[in-house]
């Protein structure tokens, strides 16, 4: 190879493991966008269905998921900012009831 040469083939080289490179970040971040979306769909479905059979059931009653208490993360808050069946201030609840007869 003459020097010409061997700069042309790096050249060739450098462009062809560019475009390698764009292609295949571009798979790695269509992998993680889908498998994260599977993964939020898997974690949340669960708790929205025991939403909607709560309101449907219940249409007047005030959802709380029991099972947020079982959560180990919640023994980190401190007791006053856990969340709790019927804790909020009067000033809080009308907050969230004008809310959720705004948007329902």
């Amino acid at each position: 190879l003459t020097l010409r040469d061997a700069d042309t083939m790096e050249k060739f080289i450098n462009v062809l493991a560019e475009r390698n490179m764009d292609a295949c970040s571009i798979l790695v971040e269509k992998y993680v966008s889908d498998t994260a979306v599977i993964e939020v769909e898997r974690v949340l479905t669960p708790n929205l269905e025991g939403r909607m059979e709560h309101k449907t059931r219940f249409p007047h009653n005030m959802f709380f998921d029991d099972k947020v208490s079982q959560n180990h993360w919640l023994q980190h808050i401190p007791e006053n900012l856990r969340q709790c069946p019927g804790s909020l201030s009067p000033m809080f609840l009308k907050i969230y009831k004008d809310f959720y007869n705004h948007y329902s």
